[in-house]
């Protein structure tokens, strides 16, 4: 059995703003990174309440253009 890169629509990296105006460079935790790079078979968001799993899965969506409406109401 070989393995095989899923092609798209799968999202395979993460592209961060670099403008001073982003605040993600602001981000303790960004800070420095300009690229994530993500497993194109499977992708955990771990971390504390309030530190923006929900809000990362948002902002994709927003990019890849796809309905997220609602997505707060959860």
């Amino acid at each position: 059995m070989s393995a095989t890169t899923p092609a798209a629509p799968f999202v395979h990296a993460l592209l961060l703003g670099a403008s001073g105006d982003d605040y993600s460079a602001d981000l303790p935790a960004l800070r420095g990174v300009e690229r994530v790079e993500l497993d194109p078979h499977v992708t955990f968001f771990v971390g504390e309440n309030g530190s923006g799993k929900s809000t990362l899965i948002e902002a994709i969506a927003v990019k890849a253009k796809l309905n997220v409406e609602g997505a707060g109401s959860c």
